[in-house]
């Protein structure tokens, strides 16, 4: 009896509706944005590194402890509760913000950022000539 209430036409809707919702929900699953708290400690340490060497590439400047900072202070933020926005204001109020490590004494210089490897310095290759 179902096979003589389908016609050929809605058997062929029903398969492409069906390989269209499933491919649908394909990429939604794999599409999904992550969230801050996927992101474990070693995750967050290869993302540091990773955008120091993007900011280093092009010209710029940004240890990877400045960038590791940067990034817990976003995660912090992002713990705080949400701000609310009083009528008429054009931005939220800014979070608490920790206090500031006090300053380095005059003259302090920081260590250098790549120690020199120890002994004399290799001999450069010989040219043949």
């Amino acid at each position: 009896m179902l096979p003589a209430m389908i016609d050929g036409w809605a058997l062929w809707m029903l398969l492409v509706g069906l390989a269209v919702g499933a491919a649908g929900t394909a990429v939604l699953l794999v599409r999904l944005p992550r969230e801050e708290d996927d992101l474990g400690k070693m995750e967050r340490e290869t993302e540091a590194a990773w955008i120091t060497a993007t900011i280093e590439h092009h010209g710029g400047v940004a240890p990877r402890s400045l960038v590791e900072e940067v990034l817990d202070l976003h995660r912090a933020y992002l713990d705080t509760a949400r701000a609310q926005v009083p009528a008429g204001a054009s931005a939220p109020p800014l979070p608490p913000v920790a206090p500031r490590p006090p300053a380095p004494p005059p003259g302090y210089a920081p260590p250098p950022r790549f120690a020199p490897p120890p002994g004399p310095p290799p001999a450069p290759p010989a040219q043949n000539g």
